[in-house]
């Protein structure tokens, strides 16, 4: 008979090794590189695992839809969604008597949290800038740029008559 652990009745040579459980995010970067095109011995190489594991992970349905970019983009306008309907909530509860309290401030700062959460999963912008302020800086900008490109101008222009003088005073020289 073979040998027992202390706790089980199993002999050591019929129990099958356990298999090793890695992380979501390790899982997650596995099934990636396979999606990439590498090959499961790259990856396995790379990530320090056996190919049963590269197997397993493609295959993990969890895994699958967290890296499908549908998936995603569905996860992402539902949660977006969501945060925009946390927002109404919290400002419809808002009544003149919650406003003098100072829980209003924090349903205030809770709604407009959840609005810029919505708005970047949105792809939306968050802050908005002042188009008046950025055109003004570039105007005065361009004008520095026109300036800048006369002076080179008049200096090409210099700079040619100079050569042309130089080039006169050189044939000149060569006649006599």
């Amino acid at each position: 008979m073979g040998k027992h652990l202390a706790h089980s009745r199993t002999p050591l040579d019929q129990i099958k090794p356990q298999a090793i459980r890695y992380s979501l995010a390790k899982r997650i970067a596995i099934a990636e590189d396979v999606a990439a095109g590498y090959s499961y011995r790259d990856v396995a190489t790379r990530h320090g695992v056996a190919l049963a594991t590269i197997n397993a992970a493609v295959k993990d349905p969890q895994i699958q839809d967290i890296i499908n970019p549908e998936v995603v983009e569905r996860r992402r306008k539902t949660m977006a969604a969501i945060y925009e309907h946390q927002a109404d909530m919290a400002l419809s509860t808002l009544t003149p008597e919650r406003w003098e309290k100072e829980r209003a401030l924090s349903v205030m700062i809770g709604a407009a949290t959840a609005t810029d959460k919505a708005r970047l999963l949105r792809g939306e912008s968050t802050e908005n800038v002042s188009v008046k302020s950025v055109t003004e800086g570039l105007s005065s900008e361009l004008e520095l740029l026109k300036k800048r490109r006369q002076e080179i101008e008049k200096s090409m222009v210099i700079d040619a008559e100079i050569v042309t003088d130089v080039d006169e005073l050189m044939a000149s020289e060569s006649v006599e």
